[in-house]
């Protein structure tokens, strides 16, 4: 089965080598693709709903880091791909080998652009950032696995990943995914909102039990399809192709690919030529990619309609079991609370919103230092780099894939981005998972150094103001644990039970 992402690098890389090996599948696989957003998905504004002050909870996830068999797989699926819609093997005439590395970092910071595009369309909603590391497995199959919790009630995940075309035109021209998954539970779509085109879930998936979950992350929808065949299973859900998002239908999104170049010559776009924020304070302010900036108005639209999941007791349940087991049981049950159950319900409720605000804090640090910081500013330079030499070095990158690699070693000299690649070797899952709990601490300490400034917050927790860590993720949920453990409200006994039952004499 293809993936998404592949789909587009293949594509794209096309669009750039049919001009000169003209291959005649070119307008087969071209015809697949928009250079520009369909009028009836433009979003022109997000009318407020009047009497609201829903704060939706919005992830914005993407592929950050790749181990070496993700890379391999991505490679052997864009050759596939590009093999089945042209009839065209390229193996050997065009090297996709380096396009992979390329992947992580331009999709870095294009999340980071989502995120901003969203905190504009939504100022209201808390936006939370999860990484992911892409891991290889048997039959070319990829695995994301997050590297940031996910146990907060989310109602949103927005997937997005950005796929570099050919290593002459990197960062010229590229393709964008996007995907938008809620509550499988609290809608009748089982929570699959906008999905790209030919990237549907399978009939057999959808109406599965998973549809039942209130977790946004059980939706069964992925970004990165399994397999090396292309995919064409029919979606048998609802399906719409244009504006409003809905619960009750799937909005389908076309395939997007960026193409600023001709054979010969590039041209740089206004969001290009005028993205130059000074540091990270101003990153709010940068221009944004016109795919992004639509996609972000469209989470607005929908974050206004779709329920808030944290508000249902059953939605609660997983985050609640860090604190009470016995509690979460009930919640998961639809069992009738006791007085001190309530209680306890409430506070759990407001150590969330605490805990909310500290990771938005955290992940608004994260997303200014990407957008602004060392590694934002590297990657404009080397993104203006390669609009400026496409003509003048085409044919020697295209040889040579020294475009390819040269913007590889610039952001990792310049930004300090992560290189340790996890998973691919680990022996045991208990290892495997200390190690991508590890490596999520050093992705975000890497990628965005200055929230070390952000190491500890005071915090008011049911009137209670308490210090915690906030840069370990797994510190700041032992402290709020301690802190439910040390003033949650026990059951009172029964009068008439003191252990054993007490029998009044006549």
């Amino acid at each position: 089965m293809a993936k998404v992402a592949r789909i587009h690098s293949a594509s794209a890389k096309i669009m750039s080598f049919c001009a000169i090996l003209a291959s005649t599948g070119c307008a087969q696989l071209l015809s697949k693709w928009n250079l520009s957003i369909p009028e009836k998905l433009v979003v022109q504004e997000r009318k407020q709903v009047e009497g609201t002050s829903r704060k939706p909870i919005i992830v914005v996830r993407w592929p950050a880091i790749l181990d070496k068999k993700a890379h391999d797989s991505i490679v052997n699926i864009q050759y596939a791909y590009v093999k089945q819609v042209t009839g065209n093997d390229l193996r050997g005439i065009v090297d996709y080998t380096q396009l992979p590395e390329l992947l992580p970092y331009a999709t870095t910071f294009y999340a980071a652009d989502l995120y901003f595009a969203i905190r504009r369309a939504y100022p209201e909603a808390i936006v939370l950032l999860e990484p992911t590391l892409l891991q290889g497995a048997s039959r070319n199959r990829i695995i994301d696995r997050p590297l940031a919790d996910i146990s907060i009630p989310i109602d949103l995940v927005a997937d997005i990943t950005v796929d570099q075309s050919a290593t002459h035109s990197a960062l010229v021209s590229g393709a964008f995914y996007f995907s938008l998954r809620g509550s499988p539970g609290l809608s009748t779509n089982c929570g699959v909102y906008v999905a790209m085109e030919y990237n549907f879930p399978k009939g057999e998936e959808v109406n599965s039990s998973r549809c039942t979950s209130f977790s946004a992350h059980d939706t069964p929808f992925s970004m990165w399809w399994s397999g090396t065949s292309y995919r064409s299973d029919k979606w048998l859900l609802k399906i719409s192709d244009a504006l409003p998002a809905s619960t009750s239908y799937t909005l389908r999104y076309p395939l997007l690919s960026e193409a600023n170049h001709g054979a010969f010559s590039a041209t740089v776009p206004p969001y290009v030529a005028q993205d130059r924020p000074a540091s990270p304070a101003e990153a709010q302010n940068a221009p944004l990619q016109p795919y992004i900036e639509n996609f972000g108005k469209t989470i607005a639209l929908a974050a206004q309609f779709i329920p808030v999941s944290r508000e249902n007791g059953k939605a609660l349940a997983e985050y609640t079991a860090y604190f009470d087991k016995q509690l979460s049981d009930a919640l998961r049950t639809g069992a009738t609370l006791t007085t001190a159950e309530e209680v306890n319900l409430k506070f759990i409720r407001r150590i969330l919103d605490s805990e909310l605000l500290v990771r938005a804090k955290h992940d608004e640090e994260v997303a200014r230092q990407i957008s602004a910081g060392d590694f934002g500013q590297a990657f404009r330079d080397v993104r203006l780099q390669m609009y400026a030499e496409y003509g003048k070095k085409m044919q020697r990158t295209w040889t040579s894939v020294v475009g390819a690699v040269a913007l590889h070693g610039a952001l990792l000299e310049n930004s300090k981005t992560p290189t340790a690649l996890v998973g691919a070797e680990n022996a045991t899952v208990d290892q495997f998972n200390s190690e991508l709990a590890a490596q999520g601490r050093d992705y975000y300490k890497s990628i965005a150094p200055m929230i070390a400034e952000l190491d500890s917050a005071a915090v008011d927790v049911g009137n209670r103001l308490v210090t915690i860590r906030t840069n370990d993720q797994a510190a700041l949920r032992a402290a709020l644990v301690n802190v439910y453990k040390t003033n949650s409200v026990a059951e009172k006994p029964h009068p008439l039970e003191d252990g054993k039952q007490k029998v009044k004499k006549k």
